[in-house]
């Protein structure tokens, strides 16, 4: 196809009329060559307007030459171009016109990832990288606005002395010795003020403070209190905490009474329907009746950052040669003996283990993954992000397929929460990140 002029030759009226415009079949019928005329009429206008810069009519040529006929994909990339040059307002509009007409060009998803990039609208980004993909669409810059919006982040501000991993929108910060709770865009929402202090969790966190345990509401106000002495109680589990009196430990239900027999030297709370009780030096399973799922037989379990023994419905349990792998039932769901192992992640992606020398990954089901990481240490997965180092210093990130995406750049770092923030230490302080596409 050939323009002089803003017409066309005689060849074009077989594509002019086969799109959503006039009918080929009517038009050969009819010899409509008027709305031929018509067409290149508006186009020529619409240049001649654009090349003075009377963009709102060109604007109204162009649209009207559409409402003559709309097919012609390179009058449609034209006006685009145009409103692209004339800053229109409603240039974005068109190119999803465009795309939903188009979906197999790239050039549009790269504009438009490149205006939603500038605008800081990363899911926007994400949204589309996503519809590119479905439509088997692939570019370089579609890979690197890719690669921007998945790994790039940015530090949220505030220094402290710890941050624990995050629990949903929360985490336990430190200062000065003193443990607040900090809240996704809430910020402190319970001061550091306590020696002690667990997650919010059912309606309460536990809280030591100058050596009195109770529990205190999402405001840090106190809301229950044991009767009798407490020196340490777990997060709340269904009304039931893991309590401790002089180095026994024991269980204390809704009423909050301190029980009179503590029979074990370490209890962990209840999570999954299970606590880990440590039991003349061993370590068992229990249930919420207080019988043994597992009799003590191990010498240590895995703790998560809740201080449960249980994660994803997984057990690690240390024997003398290393970890097992149990199910809440006591029953082995692999054959590994595991050197090192990390706790599963609430989202029960794969947890990092120690197998032969060399740190890999393990499933929830007991099947290994990524088994060839080359890795120094790694920390379990969550948000499909696993904290890894590959020279024992500087820590990163790895995804699931075991490419390095966030680079090594931190003294160490914990996971990414569902909202795309993760604690991370540089120097003596840990800063929280967020990743790009979970900002607003």
């Amino acid at each position: 196809m050939k323009r002089a002029g803003g017409g066309f030759v005689t060849g074009i009226m077989v594509m002019l009329f086969a799109g959503l415009g006039v009918g080929t079949a009517a038009v050969r019928a009819k010899n409509d060559l008027g709305r031929i005329a018509e067409y290149n009429a508006y186009i020529e206008s619409a240049r001649e307007r654009a090349e003075k810069g009377i963009c709102y009519y060109a604007k109204t040529d162009y649209l009207s030459a559409f409402s003559v006929y709309n097919g012609d994909r390179e009058l449609f990339q034209e006006f685009l171009s145009f409103l692209k040059d004339a800053e229109d307002p409603s240039y974005v509009s068109y190119l999803r016109i465009y795309l939903k007409r188009y979906p197999e060009d790239a050039e549009p998803y790269q504009a438009l990832c490149g205006i939603y990039y500038e605008e800081g609208r990363y899911r926007d980004v994400q949204r589309l990288l996503l519809e590119a993909r479905a439509a088997g669409v692939s570019s370089e810059a579609l890979t690197g606005y890719e690669e921007a919006v998945l790994y790039e982040f940015t530090f949220l501000g505030g220094a402290y002395q710890d941050i624990s991993p995050f629990y949903g929108e929360q985490a336990i910060v430190e200062e000065n010795g003193k443990k607040g709770l900090y809240y996704y865009d809430m910020g402190i929402v319970i001061p550091e003020e306590y020696e002690e202090l667990t997650y919010y969790i059912n309606g309460a966190a536990a809280v030591k403070k100058d050596g009195a345990c109770y529990f205190v509401d999402f405001y840090g106000n106190k809301s229950g209190v044991p009767e009798g002495r407490a020196e340490s109680l777990s997060m709340l589990s269904n009304g039931v905490s893991a309590v401790s009196v002089g180095g026994k430990y024991g269980y204390m239900d809704s009423g909050l009474a301190v029980p009179e027999e503590l029979p074990y030297e370490y209890a962990t709370p209840f999570s999954e329907g299970i606590a880990g009780v440590r039991y003349q030096g061993r370590w068992g399973l229990i249930d919420r009746q207080g019988q043994y799922v597992v009799e003590p037989l191990y010498e240590g379990l895995l703790l998560n950052q809740f201080g449960a023994c249980i994660s994803s419905g997984v057990v690690f349990a240390r024997r003398q040669d290393g970890y097992v792998m149990l199910d809440g039932e006591g029953h082995s769901l692999n054959e590994y003996v595991f050197e090192e192992a990390r706790p599963f992640a609430l989202s029960g992606q794969p947890a990092a283990v120690k197998l032969d020398g060399k740190w890999c990954f393990v499933k929830k089901t007991g099947e290994l993954f990524l088994t060839e990481a080359e890795v120094a240490e790694a920390k379990s997965f969550d948000n499909m992000l696993a904290p890894v180092t590959l020279d024992g210093e500087s820590w990163g990130y790895m995804d699931g397929y075991g490419n390095i995406v966030i680079e090594p750049q931190f003294d160490d770092c914990r996971q990414f929460s569902s909202y795309g923030v993760a604690p991370v230490k540089k120097g003596d302080a840990w800063f929280m990140i967020q990743l790009l596409r979970y900002q607003r």
